[in-house]
């Protein structure tokens, strides 16, 4: 089962402060976080927003803490952009998604030309490239 990568602890957002990194505040005061999504986030990432952050104890790392929820009117979204790829990674292993029934080999992460695709799957009737995106735009609480 996907969750949290660490054990969860809730803030509120104060600052993006670079590409992959925020500005919480804890309670004991102020944390750099690792952000791990490099979008955006427009509408979301509000000063004031509550977050959750995931505790990523004994890793050797700058942060402490991946920001990995944020609270918006009426509805909590992930926004750590790793989490789509497990959620598939899953359906594919569970045949949850049954367009792709059928291949019974998935490789990740694989070289295309001068890229990545997320994921090939093979032994089916033909090879099929499967490209994930995760989505944080929320207008009216969807």
């Amino acid at each position: 089962m996907l969750g949290l990568p660490g054990k969860a602890r809730e803030a509120t957002f104060l600052r993006r402060e670079g590409r992959f990194s925020a500005v919480v505040e804890t309670g004991e005061g102020r944390e750099l976080v690792y952000l791990p999504n490099s979008g955006r986030m427009t509408g979301l990432l509000l000063p004031g927003r509550r977050v959750i952050l995931a505790e990523m104890a004994g890793r050797p790392r700058k942060t402490g803490y991946d920001l990995v929820v944020v609270s918006a009117p009426g509805i909590w979204v992930w926004v750590d952009s790793r989490a789509a790829n497990e959620l598939v990674s899953l359906a594919l292993s569970g045949s949850a998604l049954p367009q792709f029934q059928g291949y019974d080999r998935v490789r990740r992460e694989l070289p295309f030309g001068g890229s990545r695709l997320d994921f090939l799957l093979e032994g089916g009737p033909s090879r099929c490239l499967v490209e994930v995106k995760s989505v944080t735009l929320v207008e009216e609480g969807r």
